[in-house]
């Protein structure tokens, strides 16, 4: 059941965050979400919310979608960004900040 709810999380969330990169430009700045992780890898807390603000609203629909309980999405969500930053230093620059994120939460981080 936990895997079968981490498969619809995350394709949701790949609709989700994919709408959403579109919309803020990522296809076509990606320089400038690197720079937003770098900086968050020195925990820089300024580049940690702009990160938080470009990725929130898609993962807590995503999660949202999966359990029907917003209280729940709200959790689900909030966890993910402390597991995110957490473990921030081990994004690598050949993926996107979304597609990182995106095999982070297939973990189930």
């Amino acid at each position: 059941m936990k895997k079968l709810f981490l498969l619809l999380l995350v394709t949701s969330f790949q609709l989700q965050v994919s709408y959403a990169c579109s919309c803020n430009g990522e296809s076509s700045t990606p320089y400038i979400h690197q720079r937003l992780v770098e900086k968050a890898k020195q925990n820089d807390k300024s580049a940690q919310g702009e990160l938080y603000s470009l990725y929130c609203e898609a993962i807590l629909n995503s999660c949202f979608r999966v359990v029907r309980d917003a209280y729940v999405a709200e959790d689900i969500m909030q966890d993910a960004f402390i597991e995110v930053f957490k473990n921030i230093k081990q994004h690598q620059e050949s993926s996107t900040f979304g597609a990182w994120l995106k095999r982070l939460q297939l973990r189930g981080n």
